[in-house]
């Protein structure tokens, strides 16, 4: 999709902005934060909290989220694309519009020619899964539960949960047929790929390539190709760190643990999990070298 006649440039050559007016010169990106549920999307919105803005509320969506699937994202049924791309298309410069939006080809196709800046995040999908099995037993907060939450706590324990979000019950599919209708963004060459671990460990690191991207992605629309955007951004990547760690803003937040999946799965667990892995995920992602984990 990309310009193959671009030519880099940086934001101080006199040539830059092209024909652009003094008064529209501006870098900053309209952004959509996106991610599979219970990847993290909290981690990328606090991380962005210093640089940009959420979204106001608008006609048909009472705050800065959009969403492609149907009970609150945990089934694989398509919502109303009409609605979805209408609530899309109001995400405005300087601010972002979040949520957990399914890939097809249409719609990277919307979000390419609406010139959002496209920010997905990943996460090892065992921990996905524990961290999914968590938020439909919290009795503390049920502002974002699970619409199927009465099913899964008629079950004996945390363990039968788990084991239902791996391998799916009911209407409700377990967590890697759900995985592979977003898992394509992470093959489209224009949206920036976040895995969620090195986000954690590596924060100022991802802060300035999420940055960096942002300008690039703007460049991209007026047929610039971005140069290193400079050491200017470091206070503003250490702000971002800083508030990566803010974890009062994320009403579901519980404890972002890397590797978590090893102190709770059991044996049935891996089995399943290993069973439901028929496109071998946990390779393709990296997380795993084999099947002998």
């Amino acid at each position: 999709m990309e310009d193959e006649q671009e030519q880099t440039v940086t934001m101080a050559d006199p040539d830059f902005w092209g024909d652009i007016p003094d008064g529209s010169r501006s870098l900053e990106a309209k952004w959509i934060l996106n991610g599979f549920p219970k990847s993290g999307l909290h981690l990328v919105t606090n991380l962005m909290r210093p640089i940009v803005k959420p979204l106001p509320p608008g006609q048909f969506r009472a705050r800065h989220w959009s969403g492609t699937f149907r009970e609150h994202s945990w089934s694989n049924d398509w919502a109303n694309m009409d609605l979805m791309y209408y609530q899309m298309s109001q995400v405005q410069i300087g601010h972002y519009l979040k949520g957990h939006i399914g890939h097809t080809a249409e719609i990277e196709d919307f979000l390419w020619k609406l010139g959002a800046a496209v920010v997905f995040i990943y996460r090892d999908p065992r921990d996905v899964a524990v961290s999914q099995a968590h938020h439909i037993l919290n009795e503390d907060d049920d502002r974002f539960v699970h619409p199927g939450k009465a099913l899964y706590r008629a079950m004996p324990g945390f363990d039968d949960v788990l084991a239902a979000v791996i391998s799916g019950v009911d209407k409700w599919p377990g967590v890697l047929d759900r995985w592979a209708l977003y898992a394509p963004w992470l093959s489209v060459p224009w949206v920036l790929p976040v895995r969620f671990e090195r986000a954690r460990l590596e924060t100022e690191a991802v802060a300035g390539e999420i940055l960096q991207y942002g300008v690039a992605r703007v460049g991209a629309l007026i047929g610039v190709r971005i140069g290193d955007v400079g050491d200017g951004y470091k206070i503003t990547c250490d702000l971002m760190a800083k508030s990566s760690r803010e974890t009062e803003y994320s009403p579901t937040f519980r404890r972002g643990n890397v590797g978590g999946w090893r102190d709770v799965f059991t044996a049935e667990h891996k089995r399943l999990f290993k069973q439901s892995d028929r496109d071998g995920w946990l390779i393709r992602l990296g997380y795993e070298q084999n099947t002998n984990w």
